[in-house]
């Protein structure tokens, strides 16, 4: 009640909190529904948990494993909707700060308008940093409040503007890659802190700059600390779309870890905006592609009566980013978007491809109607796929069983890439400097190729979905996440003589791209040469291609500078002057790193960090 003014207010506090205090009793058929809720949710679980442990293949049960899925994250929906709200006082801030950033294990996003060096510490960045072994986190910072370039401000502005970039530098030179934000000041007025995507500090508090405006004995600021799945997501989501190249300025370095809650955001306000005028509407707005739609026609097509310079500049870097995830995800973005935004609890759990924003409500009768297969049946169903496996195979007795065909395939295709050491990275890329040496202790074999279409559809019995243009036998596979290359992996270390094969280490890759090269590319500096190796946005005429059609490097592995982007085992390491030996990145996360080219991209942009058609 300290912080409150006005008689009104504090009588209405006073009597909400009577209020409060009378409400001892749960209601009865709201404990009554919680209860429904979590016996359909433990059913759904048993079953899905009973399924996955009952068969070895993916394949055999696919249909299955969807239908779980889903019944699975429409039982968890009531749940995870249900937000946990703690007012926090001025006293409070700091704490649940550091409490917060202490256990988080991925990612932070910190909105403040000022920033000082005294708030935003050495301790607090080495707390975010952490300690080798742990999981990396990172930090991404909104901050500013006035444009630096106005003629109005006042010195004492000036002043609080370099010292904030001083402290943005400090922080710069601890957490190296992982910090995500600009020099220059953007201009916000937000002060919220959002830990690991479910859980978030919103207050008037300046949070990275004690005391906001007043001073460090004079704040009075309030604020509330949520956590909630959906709700600190959307807030994630929709501050990036704001700030799209100061939040996630690498958007392709690993795209496997990326989670695009900007785009399912932005997408669910179109949804919200055809549900204004849904009585005028004669056809089913939540359908994907009236989304995808809204989205595109409101990049290229905006009011330009509703936007001043600065937007406009804002919509080129919308739309820039959205024709570059388009083409790395390419026909199916809209699609990629929708099946991400389930994952993320960003969207409602549904089987048709209807765009249903997490806000919508999850109806009794829906859970009540999903059909949860028996523990009991899922164990006849296994048996009886076992059985026939048995009985399609015939018996040789003691006779020893030959190497799987598609073994011996992969295997005449390897390269034997003989131990050695080399300089890794490139002091012309911030995350990939500076050049150090390591040393690969150990032979390994690597395939020519990427893995194909065809290999693929061998191992996992279907494709993914990929457009009919972009569908041949011999083209590298695509449209395929960090999680399908692990089951992938699973699938052909079943196979006989197989039990080994793993995606190589960024180390790994690199060593055997450069083919002992010192220089940006395996055949040496000179650019003009590239094309006789890798396919780009030069020589693709903007299609994929087979494999194997250029010039291999002097160790015979083909397409390493181009043609799609490769998926390495292990995430961004910190590097250093020391020389290593075998060195691995965080495995710990699903951010795989990319490398090589695509052909869809352009081989040398003047921004340096975006050229990936080099070793380094």
């Amino acid at each position: 009640e300290e912080n409150l003014e006005g008689q009104e207010i504090i009588e209405y506090l006073k009597s909400f909190k009577e209020l409060l205090s009378s409400k001892t009793e749960i209601d009865s058929d709201l404990q009554e529904l919680a209860e429904f809720y979590y016996n359909r949710l433990s059913q759904s679980l048993l079953s899905f948990i009973s399924l996955i442990q009952g068969f070895t293949e993916f394949k055999e049960i696919h249909q299955e494993y969807k239908e779980s899925l889903y019944n699975v994250r429409i039982c968890l929906f009531p749940f995870l909707k249900r937000s946990k709200v703690k007012l926090i006082n001025e006293h409070q801030s700091r704490d649940v700060l550091i409490t917060q950033i202490k256990s988080t294990k991925d990612e932070i996003v910190l909105a403040s308008d000022r920033v000082t060096k005294t708030a935003l510490d050495r301790t607090l960045l080495n707390d975010i940093k952490g300690k080798g072994n742990e999981s990396k986190r990172f930090l991404r910072i909104l901050w500013g409040r006035e444009w630096e370039n106005k003629t109005n401000l006042s010195p004492k502005v000036r002043i609080q503007l370099n010292d904030a970039r001083n402290t943005i530098k400090m922080a710069q030179s601890i957490l190296g890659n992982r910090l995500k934000t600009s020099l220059e000041p953007m201009e916000n007025h937000a002060k919220f802190a959002l830990f690991d995507g479910c859980r978030g500090l919103v207050t008037s508090e300046n949070i990275l700059s004690y005391g906001g405006e007043k001073g460090i004995y004079e704040s009075r600021e309030l604020g509330i600390f949520i956590q909630s799945l959906p709700v600190v997501r959307h807030l994630q989501g929709w501050a990036i779309f704001h700030r799209l190249n100061h939040l996630h300025p690498d958007r392709t370095v690993s795209e496997m870890g990326y989670r695009p809650y900007e785009w399912i955001v932005f997408g669910s306000d179109c949804y919200f905006s055809f549900e204004i005028i849904k009585d005028e509407l004669n056809f089913d707005f939540s359908n994907l592609c009236y989304i995808q739609g809204g989205i595109e026609d409101f990049l290229i097509n905006p009011n330009p009566g509703e936007i001043d310079d600065f937007d406009k500049k804002l919509l080129q870097e919308r739309l820039a980013c959205y024709l570059e995830r388009n083409e790395l995800i390419q026909d199916s973005f809209i699609e990629y978007l929708w099946k991400e935004g389930k994952r993320y609890y960003l969207l409602k759990p549904t089987l048709d491809k209807n765009w249903i924003p997490y806000i919508e409500p999850i109806m009794k009768d829906e859970i009540q109607e999903i059909t949860i297969i028996d523990v009991e049946k899922l164990g006849k169903i296994a048996n009886q796929k076992q059985l026939k496996k048995k009985m399609g195979k015939k018996d040789h007795g003691d006779i020893v069983q030959k190497e799987d065909p598609i073994i011996e395939e992969i295997m005449n295709d390897m390269v034997l890439i003989k131990s050695g050491s080399f300089m890794m990275g490139d002091n012309e890329v911030f995350y990939d400097r500076p050049v150090h040496n390591v040393e690969i202790t150990q032979d390994f074999y690597m395939s020519k190729y990427m893995v194909t279409q065809r290999l693929w559809e061998n191992i996992m019995g279907k494709l993914p979905v990929i457009p009919p243009k972009q569908r041949s036998p011999n083209f590298p596979v695509i449209y395929i996440n960090y999680y399908d290359v692990q089951e992938f992996l699973k699938n052909l270390n079943s196979l006989l003589g197989s039990g080994n094969f793993d995606l190589p280490s960024d180390a790994q890759w690199e060593y055997a791209c450069r083919a002992g090269s010192k220089g940006k590319y395996c055949f040496g500096n000179n650019q003009k040469l590239l094309d006789q190796y890798a396919w780009s946005q030069i020589n693709s005429d903007r299609k994929i291609h087979d494999i194997g059609l250029l010039k291999p490097n002097d160790w015979g592995l083909y397409d390493m500078h181009g043609l799609m982007y490769e998926l390495v085992k292990d995430d961004i390491r910190k590097f250093t002057k020391i020389s290593v030996k075998d060195p691995v990145g965080p495995l710990t996360s699903d951010m795989g790193i990319a490398r090589g080219g695509s052909w869809g991209k352009y081989p040398f942009p003047k921004n340096i960090k975006n050229q990936f058609f080099r070793c380094g």
